[in-house]
């Protein structure tokens, strides 16, 4: 098994012991990392609706943040966020990113627990179509597969989950330290180092 599917197995298992704020803020910080790939996606173009997704995913940060009540989050449509061209690997990317988004809100509004998989598993989704073409790698094989799970990027998320995951498992339940977790991660990005 590859060293990325592990490493889900692993973070998976440890998110079924956190509360629900604490699975939030940590499925925020993995989504917070994606935007840049759907923002770098949508830039320029007609159905641009950036600051919209950003919204929602503040949102969600506010709500787990304050632990108040999760009525103002808003499940996404895909329709309104992206031109969906399954053709150019770009869109792929975006679709994987905006749908963290997603796969957090219905976390956030219905407990849904198969959501907790979907901004992890998005997030190695996109390194990992990312990295083969950065390679110029068209042929999925074992080898190619370990070459992506060493690549820098892919090292860097996975001790960046690892870390966080740890924060967020030991933070004390005043809002002022989930304040300071959010401040941490809002520099990150997913696609570089």
């Amino acid at each position: 098994m590859r060293p990325i599917f592990l490493h889900q197995e692993s973070i998976f298992a440890l998110l079924r012991e956190l509360s629900h704020r604490q699975v939030t803020l940590f499925l925020c910080a993995v989504c917070q990392r994606q935007m840049g790939v759907y923002c770098e996606y949508v830039s320029g173009h007609p159905w641009d609706n950036r600051s919209e997704l950003r919204s929602i995913l503040n949102t969600c940060w506010h709500v787990s943040v304050f632990n108040e009540n999760y009525e103002a989050i808003i499940e996404p449509e895909m329709t309104d966020f992206l031109d969906v061209d399954f053709n150019q690997s770009s869109s792929r990317f975006a679709i994987d990113a905006f749908s963290s988004i997603w796969h957090l809100t219905r976390w956030i509004v219905s407990k849904d627990e198969c959501s907790i998989a979907g901004p992890v598993e998005n997030a190695f989704s996109i390194l990992d179509g990312y990295i083969y073409e950065l390679v110029a790698q068209t042929e999925v094989t074992a080898q190619n597969d370990l070459m992506v799970d060493q690549h820098q990027l892919v090292q860097q998320e996975i001790h960046r989950q690892n870390l966080q995951l740890q924060r967020v498992s030991s933070l004390g339940w005043g809002s002022e330290n989930w304040r300071s977790f959010q401040a941490e991660v809002e520099g990150e990005t997913l696609l570089s180092a």
